[in-house]
């Protein structure tokens, strides 16, 4: 077993070891490449989960999908509550989490996919950067981040390498323990930050 593959293994994660496993991993795929509705998500699900070449059945199927994810405590509110996932305007998205959950599984298509076209997430990263906060933080044991002097640093790097490096330092910290079911998105991230500021960053 290659390194890679062995370190996945050791990673669980909530909504990939229950009886939905299946039905979540297919929706952040689905969301990896583009946002969509419910509806969408469905027909999408049909065609992975449940292929058929009859037209009514192929109908009818993705109805029963639909009514599964869209439900109340259906898959779609379940990874919108627990931050894998999220909705404006009745479409569908993948959040950062999101992402580093599908990485976790799925690392290969993960990397294709950021390798081969300039990614929304990408574009994303881009203005995050620039938003950046012009002050110190302060991590609870004592690590200080100067994020005026990391701005520029972060703004000379190419966003798919930042994203290489958000996706790498997550997967560490998940190695580490971390349950990622149970720790917000924000709380997430700002670990990344602490984690790999001193590591990657020279001030």
């Amino acid at each position: 077993m290659s390194r890679r593959n062995a370190e996945k293994s050791n990673i669980q994660i909530g909504i990939f070891s229950d009886k939905s496993a299946k039905y979540n991993l297919a929706i952040l795929e689905t969301l990896f490449s583009k946002e969509a509705t419910a509806w969408q998500i469905a027909k999408a699900l049909q065609k992975e989960l449940k292929p058929t070449k009859n037209e009514e059945a192929s109908s009818r199927r993705t109805q029963n999908i639909y009514s599964v994810i869209q439900r109340k405590k259906g898959r779609l509110n379940e990874l919108k509550d627990k931050g894998y996932i999220k909705e404006r305007d009745k479409k569908w998205s993948l959040t950062k989490k999101g992402l580093i959950a599908l990485n976790v599984k799925k690392p290969d298509l993960v990397a294709k996919r950021l390798q081969a076209t300039k990614d929304t997430f990408l574009e994303q990263f881009e203005k995050e950067v620039s938003s950046l906060p012009n002050d110190t933080i302060t991590h609870p044991l004592g690590i200080q981040i100067d994020f005026a002097k990391l701005k520029p640093a972060l703004a000379k790097m190419n966003p798919t390498e930042l994203l290489a490096i958000l996706l790498e330092e997550a997967k560490a910290l998940l190695l580490e323990g971390i349950e990622l079911d149970r720790i917000t998105e924000e709380d997430l991230l700002n670990l990344v930050k602490f984690r790999a500021a001193p590591r990657y960053f020279k001030f």
